[in-house]
C-alpha cells in the first residue's frame, strides 16, 4: 500500500486538513530531516532520546552503544514511537498572539529488531554513512570485525505512520493590519559552516558530499494550506 491506515492513533485531530497518510510525504519529511526522537519504555516508565537515523525503505536505522536503553528497547521487542520535525519558517504577524512556525513534521511507530550478522550489520552502517556523509564509505575505512562487534545496531521497520504540514503565510485580522509594525515570513532551513579539516586529514583528500538534507530547499508559504 502506498499510505498507512488512518487509526485512533496516528489520527491528525487538530487541523486535520494538514495531516498526510501517504508514504512518499512520510518518506520525503524523513529524509529531509536529521535527528529524530524515540521514544520507549526505561526504568518502569517513558523516556525520550534525541537519535541519528536514516532510512532505509520502509525501515529506520540507528546505531549505538549496545549498552543503550534504546537497544535494548528494541531487542526487548518494545513498540518504538519516534518523531521527526522540520522547522520551514517563522510566520511574523503583527499580533503576537498569532506568532507561528511553518513545519513538516512525521510521527510514526513500529518494532524492529537488533541486527547481528555481520554483512546485514555493516550494509546497515553503509547506508547509514552514505545518508549523513555521501560517498565517504570505502574499503580502507570500513569497520572491522571488532568494530562492528562493538556495536550495536538497529532496524524499526515503519508500521503507522503519520505526517502534518503547516505552510501559511501570515494573515492578520483588520484590526491590526495598519499598526506601523512589520510582519512577514522568514524561511528557515538546515544549512553547513565551513568545514573544518582535523589536524591529520589528509591535505590531497576533499570532503565526502554535501548530504541531502542540507541542500533540500524550503518549501514555499502559500497563502492558505
Amino acid at each position: 500500500m502506498d499510505t498507512y491506515e488512518i487509526n485512533a492513533r496516528n489520527r491528525i485531530q487538530r487541523y486535520p486538513q494538514r495531516g498526510h497518510y501517504d508514504k512518499a510525504t512520510v518518506y520525503s519529511i524523513l529524509d529531509a530531516g536529521l535527528i529524530c526522537h524515540a521514544t520507549y519504555r526505561h526504568a518502569g516508565g517513558l523516556t525520550t532520546t534525541p537519535r541519528l537515523y536514516a532510512r532505509r525503505g520502509d525501515t529506520l536505522l540507528f546505531h549505538g552503544s549496545p549498552q543503550s536503553g534504546f537497544m535494548r528497547a528494541v531487542a526487548e521487542g518494545q513498540e518504538i514511537i519516534c518523531s521527526v520535525a522540520l522547522a520551514d519558517g517563522l510566520v511574523v504577524t503583527k499580533a503576537v498572539a498569532n506568532l507561528a512556525l511553518n513545519y513538516r513534521s512525521v510521527v510514526l511507530f513500529g518494532h524492529g529488531r537488533l541486527l547481528h550478522e555481520a554483512d546485514e550489520k555493516r550494509e546497515a552502517l553503509r547506508a547509514f554513512t552514505e545518508r549523513l556523509a555521501p560517498g565517504h564509505w570505502q574499503a580502507e575505512n570500513a569497520p572491522s570485525s571488532r568494530a562492528l562487534d562493538a556495536v550495536a545496531v538497529a532496524e524499526i521497520v515503519i508500521e503507522q505512520a503519520a505526517a502534518k504540514i503547516r505552510n501559511r503565510l501570515p494573515d492578520d485580522q483588520p484590526a491590526y493590519r495598519d499598526l506601523p509594525l512589520w510582519a512577514g515570513y522568514l524561511p528557515l532551513r538546515l544549512t553547513a559552516s565551513k568545514p573544518q579539516p582535523a589536524a591529520y586529514a589528509s591535505p590531497q583528500a576533499r570532503p565526502f558530499r554535501v548530504p541531502a538534507f542540507l541542500v533540500a530547499e524550503t518549501p514555499p508559504a502559500r497563502s492558505d494550506d
